[in-house]
């Protein structure tokens, strides 16, 4: 009786491994098939976009010639060689340089006893001869064929001279407004000079 009551409690179990090692067994077959149905599916869906760009395609090449831009081709044109920028950079940039180091110099030569008018004469003084000197010289530097700079730095000098004894001369003598006034009468003194005078 004991036998038998384990015999048929086994039946479930041994039932159970034997459609366990069915399925086991199947596995890779099912596996197989599943793999070749979504190769299958992958190579419709992939037809299908070919098929419905297809028409897209032939429209693009037959369009191609006429959206696409055709290069065009420029005439040739010389760059500018003319010196004359390149003068008036470096002679603006050194004035301006000049004109610091100068109004720096000029207040610092001041003693004690100036006021405050004679500080900033002194200042807009060295102003002047600050671009006096550098203008010129950033003139010459930037000239490919270089002139006279000592006749250069003269005509700069004249004309800062008479733009500060023109400015003394108005009644509220605004002297720091000298130099401003005169940088542009000397870079242009300067490069004539420069051009003109070897």
């Amino acid at each position: 009786m004991r036998e038998s009551w384990s015999v048929a409690a086994l039946r479930p179990l041994l039932g159970a491994g034997v459609l366990l090692a069915g399925a086991l067994a199947a596995g890779p077959a099912v596996a197989q098939e599943s793999a070749a149905g979504r190769e299958h599916s992958a190579r419709t869906v992939a037809q299908e976009r070919v098929t419905r760009w297809a028409p897209s395609a032939r429209a693009a090449a037959l369009l191609a010639p006429v959206l696409v831009p055709t290069p065009v081709t420029l005439p040739y044109q010389e760059a500018d060689e003319s010196p004359m920028a390149g003068m008036t950079g470096s002679g603006f940039f050194l004035g301006i340089i000049g004109m610091l180091a100068g109004t720096t110099m000029g207040s610092a030569t001041a003693g004690r006893s100036c006021t405050k008018d004679c500080r900033r004469d002194r200042g807009a003084g060295g102003a002047m001869v600050g671009g006096a000197v550098l203008i010129p010289l950033g003139v010459h530097i930037a000239n490919p064929s270089p002139g006279s700079l000592l006749a250069a730095t003269g005509a700069a000098s004249l004309i800062g001279a008479a733009v500060w004894l023109f400015v003394g001369a108005l009644p509220s003598q605004p002297m720091p407004l000298a130099p401003f006034l005169a940088a542009p009468l000397q870079l242009q003194a300067a490069i004539f000079v420069e051009e003109w005078i070897r």
